[in-house]
């Protein structure tokens, strides 16, 4: 009882039972002693621990309750920031509240587009997205914002969530899609993670936006970042279905993805990246038998559950 809300986010990072302690003495705290950016930091510090930490029985009631917490403010309350880690952490944790994420909506559209930097925009339009909640208006306004911003003012990681939130939600803004491309350019290759050049290319591919100059790029970026495919599995697969879909030729660059394919162990892909992986092999005409004989075995088991027909 005598934490504060300020200090319960300070409090995180360890065993069960203090997530407990914690979370008791969070659902304790009076409404008039919670700030929205109390709320933003401890939904956010709950999103973080819950990736590989441990967790308690009494999370999902918390989140519930902080999402009560959160609706009760008014809105000039709260800051851009507060906003986008709020609806980002909210959104990390599977809390698809509809009447906080519209209330988080209307918060966002009573801001200067000037005032939502590309962090603010990347983190609120991926947790939309994320929750496959299409909120038009809210989305124009956060192009807005993202357009009017500075190139020198985005992140690789921003500028990647940006362009896979807009195209995960259906957003078809040519001119936003352009501009994050120019912007994507202007920022050094090895300032590119190798999540942030999935992203992006995942994100170009729902937009059906070929760009070669970017995918160039993106491609001398990975090329820096090679060496560590063997820890995101996942932006191989991304890389590559994007490349199919767009049916962009870079031959150079696919020895490259598909060498790293073949170095990966089958059961660090999910199904869905799998399937994935031999669409693309296939629509690329991959002929490289190390590749060919990894997606058999890749798919081995998976084959063997489908019945003939």
């Amino acid at each position: 009882g005598r934490l504060g809300s300020m200090q319960i986010p300070l409090s995180t990072g360890g065993s069960e039972r203090l997530w407990e302690h914690l979370s008791g003495a969070a659902m304790g705290i009076r409404q008039d002693d919670w700030t929205p950016q109390a709320v933003g930091l401890v939904v956010n510090a709950m999103a973080l621990g819950g990736e590989d930490g441990p967790r308690c029985e009494g999370s999902p009631a918390l989140l519930r309750h902080l999402a009560a917490v959160a609706v009760a403010f008014p809105q000039d309350q709260w800051k851009p920031r507060e906003v986008a880690i709020t609806a980002n952490g909210m959104s990390r944790e599977g809390v698809d509240d509809e009447r906080l994420f519209q209330y988080l909506s209307a918060v966002t559209l009573s801001f200067e587009a000037v005032a939502l930097d590309p962090l603010n925009v990347a983190n609120i339009a991926n947790a939309y997205a994320k929750l496959r909640v299409r909120d038009m208006p809210l989305m124009a306004h956060l192009a807005e914002a993202a357009m009017r911003a500075p190139p020198e003012a985005f992140s690789a990681q921003a500028v990647a969530n940006i362009v896979n939130a807009f195209a995960r939600v259906g957003t078809r803004n040519s001119t936003l899609f352009s501009q994050m491309a120019a912007v994507a350019l202007s920022i050094p290759p090895r300032e590119f993670t190798l999540q942030n050049i999935g992203n992006l290319m995942n994100g170009m591919a729902r937009a059906e936006v070929v760009h070669h100059a970017l995918a160039e790029h993106l491609m001398e970026a990975w090329f820096l970042q090679q060496e560590e495919c063997h820890h995101d599995p996942q932006a191989v697969c991304n890389v590559l279905h994007a490349l199919a879909s767009l049916h962009m030729s870079l031959p150079h660059w696919e020895a490259a993805l598909l060498s790293a394919l073949a170095s990966l162990h089958p059961t660090s892909l999910i199904p869905q990246g799998l399937a994935n992986v031999a669409w693309a092999v296939a629509v690329l005409r991959v002929q490289d038998p190390r590749v060919l004989r990894w997606v058999l075995d890749a798919l081995g088991p998976s084959l063997l559950w489908i019945e003939p027909s």
